[in-house]
């Protein structure tokens, strides 16, 4: 595991405990609000907070992305439907004659901070998913040259019939036959040359 990558799971680990603690503290938004829906993603989050844990652990690509999305999309659009509620909603626009009304707007907005918290921890989800994702794209990479690699290696020591049943089997890659085919003509063109450089 590359050192960058460990370092950033140790972070998000870290973070993890950080999460966890945000997604009980949303339950104080619930009980201001008194709303089911609250309450549904509330559990909702923490679900979604054992899921990121242990894809950091584990380094799961699916687990991080499952994590990252719902984060990022579900709790961050949520906050800002929260935002746009407490300040240009019915119930804000009822209760203005009322001296609590600003106070309880306050309230609202303290106890649904949490939401933010979550939203921030997938944000670097995210950010460790792009790394994850990175260091598998180069892993594929250095297979394909290593296959490519040792295939070249095993076409040098084999016969032509050889070649040809791996070619129909479909066992050798069409770039490495035309190395091969290049490496075995290259000694032939150079004694044409020779004997043509003799004759002028």
């Amino acid at each position: 595991m590359p050192e960058n990558i460990r370092r950033a799971r140790n972070r998000a680990i870290v973070l993890g405990f950080i999460e966890a603690i945000c997604c009980l503290a949303a339950f104080a938004y619930y009980e201001e609000s008194r709303s089911r829906v609250i309450l549904a993603l509330c559990i909702v989050n923490l679900v979604a907070s054992a899921i990121g844990f242990r894809a950091k652990i584990k380094l799961s690509w699916y687990g991080l992305l499952i994590h990252s999305a719902y984060t990022m999309a579900v709790c961050g659009g949520f906050y800002i439907y929260v935002l746009i509620d407490l300040f240009f909603g019915t119930n804000h626009a009822d209760e203005t004659h009322d001296g609590k009304s600003q106070s309880g707007t306050v309230v609202m907005a303290i106890s649904s901070l949490p939401l933010v918290g979550i939203f921030a921890m997938g944000i670097y989800s995210c950010c460790l998913l792009i790394m994850v994702d990175d260091e598998l794209v180069a892993r594929k990479k250095a297979e394909a040259r290593t296959d490519d690699t040792n295939a070249s290696n095993r076409m040098e020591g084999a016969s032509d019939s050889q070649v040809n049943q791996a070619q129909r089997q479909g066992a050798v890659p069409q770039s490495v036959i035309r190395q091969s085919n290049e490496r075995a003509e290259q000694p032939r063109n150079d004694i044409e040359r020779g004997q043509n450089s003799q004759n002028g």
